[in-house]
């Protein structure tokens, strides 16, 4: 992701190039030194500054090989969006999987809260891949073909390896927040196998404040520990067999 000021509104184009040793790195085919810019690798997308692009892109191989990136730009008249994109016939193309029903604000720098978040799920033995979007408090579960960028609903798997992909429900274990805090919530991330599309073996569950576009937070009459906050345990809870 390249910006032309600290201000994440100026995000102007997301671009990719892959790499064994962080010194030569491949760029459609070709051999390049590094340092990168965006003129020396593979353009993916230039939508230009104040459209919504955010330096949150994620990567995710296919069963074919290709590169397959999900990341949120503004689309479809300034809505907020998910994009996927991967490489057909040598050439990027995009594709809008998500729209919003808003345009989440982009702009500033550090944590901002309210962005698009979105992430790669399992991957299923045809290939296809679980998508998971939110886009101002509104859930979307797909199904995405990384080789044609077509998405459908998510459904749950019902073939041979569904026992494998299905997702586990998981203990209903949770955290005592601490009084005090400024917009503490529990956060949790998922832990696979393989640590991308594998089985899950469980959740790290942890409570932490709000983001605050990396500022400190300040202590306040209705946050009086925001400022020096107690430390957070970090709770292992395995999935259910």
């Amino acid at each position: 992701m390249w910006r032309r000021t600290p201000d994440v509104a100026t995000n102007f184009s997301l671009t990719y190039a892959s790499t064994r040793d962080f010194r030569q790195w491949d760029v459609g085919g070709r051999r390049v030194n590094g340092p990168l810019s965006p003129e020396t690798m593979e353009m993916v997308d230039a939508p230009g500054v104040q459209h919504g692009l955010v330096n949150n892109a994620l990567l995710q191989i296919s069963r074919s090989g290709e590169p397959v990136l999900l990341y949120t730009k503004f689309v479809d008249g300034q809505k907020s969006g998910v994009v996927a994109a991967t490489r057909m016939n040598g050439a990027w193309r995009e594709q809008t999987i998500v729209v919003g029903k808003t345009a989440v604000q982009v702009s500033g720098g550090g944590s901002m809260p309210g962005l698009p978040v979105f992430r790669f799920g399992e991957t299923r033995s045809n290939g296809d891949m679980h998508v998971s979007a939110v886009i101002a408090r509104d859930q979307t579960e797909l199904l995405l073909d990384p080789d044609t960028l077509t998405a459908k609903p998510w459904r749950p798997d019902v073939g041979p390896n569904a026992s494998r992909a299905r997702a586990k429900l998981m203990p209903d274990v949770t955290l005592k927040i601490p009084k005090g805090m400024d917009k503490a919530t529990v956060r949790k991330v998922q832990v696979r196998q393989n640590g991308l599309d594998g089985p899950i073996e469980g959740e790290l569950r942890w409570f932490a404040q709000g983001v605050n576009q990396d500022r400190p937070h300040a202590c306040t009459e209705q946050a009086p520990v925001a400022c020096k906050p107690p430390a957070s345990p970090l709770l292992w809870v395995p999935a259910p067999d």
